[in-house]
């Protein structure tokens, strides 16, 4: 199920990434068109706040631009047949979504991003409950000539268990 979803999400950014580049005459408008777009690229830090402190996010702005993005962390996993023994677990999340420009300016340009994915980051949970669950996420990014700063709000959800909250921050390079 996992390998399935990383080659679902890779592949949307793959398509993403060749529709961007393509050219048509008979269309006006390119949804990914990045004609006029400098410093398209960027890669960023993903730090959840709570349970995914490490990550990494890259992507392309354009008319409508793409990321993918993923987070690592540690957690705790309690056993309640052993008088409640917990064990290290390891954390995860991975992300892919849109990004669309809602002001840019000179050297300055906010955008907003939605995107969904797949993880595993519930800080602490019983054995018997779910592992894993999907992923939604929002925020913003801003940027000022190629310096980036994103910030967002991710939740995860599992059948089992509790739905988890966690704020994203990151801090990047346009090329």
């Amino acid at each position: 199920m996992k390998t399935t979803y990383l080659f679902l999400i890779l592949g949307i950014i793959s398509i993403c990434g060749f529709a961007q580049e393509s050219t048509s005459s008979n269309n006006s408008y390119n949804m990914f068109g990045c004609k006029d777009c400098n410093n398209k690229f960027f890669i960023t830090s993903n730090s959840g706040i709570r349970n995914t402190p490490l990550g990494i996010k890259i992507g392309f702005f354009c008319n409508t631009g793409a990321y993918i993005g993923t987070r690592f962390g540690k957690g705790e996993l309690y056993n309640s047949d052993s008088d409640f023994s917990t064990v290290k677990s390891n954390l995860f999340s991975i992300t892919t979504g849109l990004i669309k420009p809602v002001f840019i300016q000179n050297n300055f340009s906010l955008h907003v991003f939605a995107g969904v994915g797949y993880g595993q980051w519930w800080p602490y949970r019983w054995e018997r409950w779910t592992k894993e669950g999907y992923e939604l996420e929002g925020g913003f990014m801003v940027s000022y000539k190629r310096l980036t700063l994103n910030l967002g709000t991710n939740v995860l959800n599992g059948y089992k268990t509790y739905a988890t909250w966690d704020f994203t921050t990151g801090l990047g390079y346009r090329f």
